[in-house]
């Protein structure tokens, strides 16, 4: 996984040592699109699935307070994002956090907030 300043997060898998000396050594899987990222220093978070608990999801979060929910087992078939967002939260989301039962995301924002969203 690498994040980057073009509005993604980028799911990669690195080719065999073998294939090392090609050029682009890596085989991108998917790219995870989204809004509001084009800047440094927005950390993503991994965890399962808020719902089942059974399948991997990433969270990240964009420069306007939005947070972006990706299912990992569909994101090669370009699978959209879930957003989480809330009309008070408007400041860069730095990083995310989800609990060990992956049924709460927490966002920490540029002015020091911290949101907490919790599945149902």
């Amino acid at each position: 996984f690498s994040k980057s300043t073009h509005h993604k997060v980028v799911v990669w898998k690195p080719m065999p040592i073998s294939d090392a000396s090609k050029e682009g050594a890596v085989k991108v899987l998917a790219d995870c699109k989204y809004t509001n990222s084009e800047i440094w220093f927005l950390r993503f978070s991994l965890g399962n699935n808020i719902s089942t608990s059974e399948r991997p999801f990433m969270a990240v979060g964009n420069k306007v307070g939005h947070i972006f929910i990706w299912d990992l087992a569909n994101i090669v078939d370009g699978g959209a994002p879930v957003k989480l967002a809330h009309s008070k939260c408007k400041t860069t989301v730095r990083q995310t956090a989800i609990s060990a039962d992956s049924r709460t995301i927490l966002a920490v924002t540029q002015d020091g907030s911290l949101w907490r969203w919790d599945a149902k």
